[in-house]
């Protein structure tokens, strides 16, 4: 069963008519919690600056700690990039000399193909000269007589009919 609130409120922890019952709370109620209302608002008046000044602290020493934590990281921050920046530097220098040698090398590489290329162009240069070419064969026959011998022969042989 669900309580009513309204049944809650019209109970009390003690009668209100039990008028000595009253009368004793309202006596102890005098002597513990009476204070004169300045001395009441002088010590209201001091909390709230106590909690004001306790707030401000707070608020200063946390933004303090975020100004700390924000230059240790940009601290940080400044150091990798400078630690990259060098590892650039020192890459582009591999690089530079990589590239350096590397046309060093194919200058190399260039002069020694063309050495050989030469090489075997004297070598079979040399071998072509021992061979007799065409044209010194057709100078040959030609100078030599051999073909007018041999027109000759044909024409003596085309004239006697046989």
């Amino acid at each position: 069963m669900v309580p009513n609130p309204n049944t809650q409120l019209e109970r009390t922890p003690y009668p209100l008519n039990d008028a000595a019952r009253i009368a004793s709370l309202e006596a102890q109620l005098q002597r513990e919690t009476s204070v004169p209302l300045g001395m009441h608002l002088k010590n209201v008046a001091d909390a709230e600056r106590r909690f004001l000044d306790e707030r401000d602290r707070r608020t200063t020493d946390l933004a303090a700690a975020n100004d700390r934590r924000l230059t240790e990281l940009a601290a940080a921050n400044n150091q990798r990039l400078a630690e990259g920046n060098d590892l650039r530097a020192q890459a582009l220098t591999i690089k530079q000399i990589a590239d350096a040698t590397a046309l060093e090398l194919a200058r190399q590489l260039q002069s020694l193909r063309e050495a050989k290329a030469d090489e075997m162009r004297d070598k079979f240069g040399s071998d072509q000269g021992n061979r007799t070419g065409r044209d010194q064969i057709m100078t040959w026959i030609l100078g030599s007589g051999l073909v007018a011998a041999l027109v000759s022969l044909l024409g003596i042989y085309l004239a006697t009919g046989r």
